[in-house]
C-alpha cells in the first residue's frame, strides 16, 4: 500500500518568520485548518495519508533558509507515517 506523507507548509511551521505584510494577511489557523481538512478529504477518499498534528509543528521543523526538513521535522513526519503503516 501506498502511504502519503503530507508535510506541512513553511507558513503553518515557520508562520512567525513571515514578512509583516504577510503575518497581517496569513490566517495561521485556518491554514491548520484546511491542512487537516485536506488529510481527511484523502482519507475518506480511500488514501493512507500521514500528516502531523499542531502540537509537533516545531518551528525547528525547516532549516531557516529553504524548504529541507532539519532532524526534528524528519522526525515527527516519520513517527507519523510508521503510525500509518502499523
Amino acid at each position: 500500500d501506498l502511504v502519503i506523507a503530507m508535510t506541512p507548509t513553511r507558513g503553518l511551521a515557520n508562520a512567525d518568520q513571515l514578512s509583516e505584510d504577510w503575518q497581517a494577511r496569513y490566517d495561521h489557523m485556518k491554514a491548520l485548518e484546511n491542512y487537516q481538512l485536506m488529510i481527511e478529504k484523502m482519507q475518506s477518499a480511500g488514501l493512507h495519508v500521514a500528516g502531523i498534528d499542531h502540537p509537533e509543528i516545531l518551528d525547528s521543523f525547516f532549516y531557516p533558509a529553504d524548504t529541507h526538513w532539519r532532524s526534528d521535522g524528519a522526525r515527527s513526519m516519520a513517527r507519523s507515517v510508521a503510525q500509518k503503516v502499523k
